[in-house]
Formats: structure tokens, C-alpha cells, sequence
């Protein structure tokens, strides 16, 4: 004699559930069992869906995992990207895990949360993550299970020297996906690329002849580099310097920090250049006062 729970019918169906696994269909007086949870197993491992199971318990080699009537095995590698130790803390959490393999023992299945993790990321996505650590090349972001690596040129549209001087550990931020290799189990992630490259209307802002402001953030031997903008810097060559220089070193004539007014020269958005001169500005300014005097001169 079999008790169960009747859930639905019609002419030739009387459905029940028994426990929380088996489905009993009589018909024309057959009995038949239906494992529904196991074949929701099957097609989530077929078609490479993700399942929703809770972990219930510490095993050896990693967790079990609850889904429906089901118990299936979460190895400790594949529940993070990074070794995991604490496995205690994941009793009770529920995760979206794929099946990545069905035992020959009836209703015996592994999963993985890291591989899911891994599917679920898109190129181009917004995530959110935590700042973990920050290295000399770059800052790794814990997205939830895996780490992202935001390499230092990613960090920002303007030059740093280390990332620390832009981000922190503990950070929260928004970062773009922008690059996913599932052989190695790598991420690349963007923080710059969530604004708008300032080179993007880069003639607009600073047509040929304009006079811009420009703070000094790097002194080499053939000129200087000026700021003009965060992420957008433009080249004064040596040549283009003061007149009154008398042929000395850059390293003489300005320091970083300084500020500096400069004609714009030449642009380009492809190849992000600027060529600026300051040499322009001071021409400009004589010729003006030439004129000035000229027009009283005549008066």
C-alpha cells in the first residue's frame, strides 16, 4: 500500500506525489514511477543549465549539495576559483551550480559552482566586485566566488605610476568584463572603461591653434609631457619650448607640477597625440603687443 499526496488528474491520469520524489501514475489500472528531480538533473547536465541547490553538509573531498530529493557531491576545488579552506561556512547557502557529472550510481551527480561562475560572465558585462589585493601590476577583485585582474593600464584613462595612488583594498567597485579565458581561469576586467574615452571628441576639444592649460606629469630628455585632462596628455618638445631658453635641458627650464599655457599645435585621435607649444604662446603674445603699440603709434 502506497500513501501520497494527489496533485492533479483527468480522464485517463490520477497523479501523486510520494515523499518528494516519485510521481505514481495510474492508468487503465498501471502503475508507473516518474523521478522528476533526476530527470531535471539530466537535462540541466544535457543542456548545460545551472541548478539552484543548498549545501547541507561537510564531506570528504568537499560538500553535499540538497536539490529537490537529491543529494549531490561539490568538490572543494570547484566551489571557488581560489583554494577554499573554511568549507563549514557554505552550510546552509544556496548557489547556482552546473552538473558536470552523472555517476552510474542511480541519482548520483556532481556539480560545480566555479564553472558556472566562470559561464555566467559575459565580454562587456557590469560587475561589481571587491578590491583583495593590489600589486605592482594591477588589483584583483573578488566578483563573488572567482577574481577579476584589472591590470594597471585598465585602471585609468591617465597615467599612474602604482595603482594604490587610484584604488584600495577593500574598494568596492564597477568593472567591465573584458576579457574571459576558461582554460586558464582568467578574468580581465576594465575600471576606466566604465567612462567614456576623453579622446573620443578629441578635435573638438582642442582645435589646432587653441591656447590650453597644461600641468607638467613627466620630464624626459626631448621635452615634457603636459596633463590637459584626465587620461589626455600632449608632447612639448624641446624645439617648441621658450625661446629665451637658450638651448637648456628641459629638467632646467620646468618640474612636474608646474603649470603651463601652450598653443595646440597638432592632434591626432588615432595615434592619441598632441604636439604643444609654448614657444607659439609667447610669439602670440609679442605679436599682440606689436600690434597694440602699432595702433598707438598712428593715433
Amino acid at each position: 500500500v502506497l500513501k501520497g499526496y494527489l496533485w492533479d488528474f483527468n480522464f485517463n491520469f490520477l497523479f501523486m506525489q510520494i515523499n518528494e520524489t516519485d510521481v505514481v501514475v495510474y492508468r487503465h489500472g498501471l502503475l508507473q514511477f516518474k523521478y522528476l528531480d533526476r530527470d531535471e538533473i539530466v537535462n540541466a547536465y544535457k543542456r548545460q543549465i545551472p541548478i539552484c541547490g543548498k549545501v547541507t553538509e561537510v564531506i570528504k573531498g568537499g560538500l553535499k549539495v540538497k536539490y529537490g530529493s537529491l543529494y549531490g557531491f561539490l568538490p572543494a576545488s570547484e566551489i571557488e576559483s581560489r583554494s577554499t579552506y573554511k568549507l563549514d561556512s557554505y552550510i546552509g547557502k544556496a548557489f547556482e551550480m552546473k552538473v558536470i557529472d552523472l555517476r552510474k550510481q542511480k541519482n548520483s551527480f556532481v556539480l560545480s559552482r566555479r564553472a558556472w561562475l566562470f559561464d555566467s560572465l559575459e565580454i562587456g558585462q557590469k560587475v561589481k566586485g571587491t578590491v583583495k589585493s593590489v600589486k605592482d601590476f594591477g588589483v584583483f577583485v573578488d566578483l563573488g566566488g572567482i577574481d577579476g585582474l584589472i591590470h594597471k593600464t585598465e585602471l585609468a584613462w591617465k597615467r599612474i605610476r602604482h595603482p594604490s595612488e587610484v584604488i584600495s583594498i577593500g574598494d568596492e567597485v564597477e568593472v567591465k568584463v573584458i576579457k574571459v579565458n576558461r582554460e586558464d581561469g582568467k578574468i580581465s576586467l576594465s575600471l576606466k572603461q566604465m567612462k567614456s574615452d576623453p579622446w573620443e571628441n578629441i578635435e573638438e576639444k582642442y582645435p589646432i591653434s587653441s591656447t590650453v592649460q597644461g600641468v607638467v606629469v613627466n620630464i624626459v630628455d626631448f621635452g615634457a609631457f603636459l596633463q590637459l585632462e584626465e587620461g589626455v596628455e600632449g608632447l612639448l618638445h624641446i624645439s617648441e619650448m621658450s625661446s629665451a631658453d637658450g638651448g637648456k635641458s628641459p629638467i632646467n627650464l620646468l618640474n612636474e607640477g608646474d603649470e603651463v599655457e601652450v598653443v595646440v599645435l597638432e592632434v591626432s585621435k588615432n595615434s592619441k597625440r598632441i604636439s604643444l607649444s609654448m614657444k607659439q604662446t609667447e610669439e602670440n603674445l609679442l605679436k599682440l603687443l606689436l600690434e597694440k603699440y602699432s595702433d598707438k603709434s598712428k593715433n
